[in-house]
């Protein structure tokens, strides 16, 4: 296995589904190993057809998120990871070689690999173009970048990361900071009034 695919899904059996069909279409099944954190409230009977459908899928009902999400986290082999949701749609493949070559050659610039972008979806200055096993790839400061698709440095739909960069940035936020801890807390006021000072960004 070469990535892991960890999908999070709701009330929604059609498109999990769908997604689990398009991403397969297009990511090498043997290459990919797909956990599923399946939230039980709506629809068992159809979300039961698409888990025996794709039954080399490990599904793992939600009980406690963050506690399922780490258990989850803790299982991972693979050195890279990838998120998704239920509503995503693939229309391209990715070369896993030239991915790996990207990482390997970028160790402390690159903080993950996009599926979401291309030059034409951008449209940023900054952009700067690569050669990498043949193939033309290109990067994006996100700090820097003003366009919407370039947003959000760490997000849950078509990009791909390092296991351990994961893993380290998990660590950090379930550290046992009481006051962090209170402050960011579900619902906070705090974080809902920040929020309407700074961009999530910041």
């Amino acid at each position: 296995m070469k990535l892991t695919n960890i999908v999070f899904t709701r009330n929604r059996p059609l498109q999990l589904e769908a997604y689990l069909e398009n991403f397969y279409r297009f990511m090498p099944r043997g290459s990919v190993q797909t956990y599923i954190l399946y939230k039980p409230e709506l629809f068992h009977e159809q979300y039961e057809e698409v888990f025996q459908k794709f039954n080399d899928c490990e599904v793992v009902r939600e009980k406690e998120f963050n506690r399922d999400f780490l258990g989850i986290l803790e299982l991972v082999e693979t050195e890279y990871i990838n998120f998704g949701t239920d509503d995503v749609v693939y229309f391209d493949s990715v070369n896993f070689d030239t991915m790996d070559a990207v990482f390997k050659e970028f160790p402390n610039e690159i903080f993950g690999f996009s599926l979401r972008m291309s030059p034409k979806s951008i449209s940023e200055s900054g952009i700067c173009s690569h050669k990498i096993n043949g193939q033309d790839v290109y990067s994006v400061n996100w700090k820097k970048a003003n366009d919407k698709t370039a947003r959000y440095p760490f997000e849950l739909n078509g990009t791909i990361y390092r296991t351990e960069r994961v893993r380290e940035i998990v660590s950090h936020v379930s550290c046992d900071r009481v006051v962090l801890k209170r402050i960011l807390k579900k619902n906070s006021l705090r974080v809902w009034i920040l929020s309407k000072v700074f961009s999530m960004k910041n």
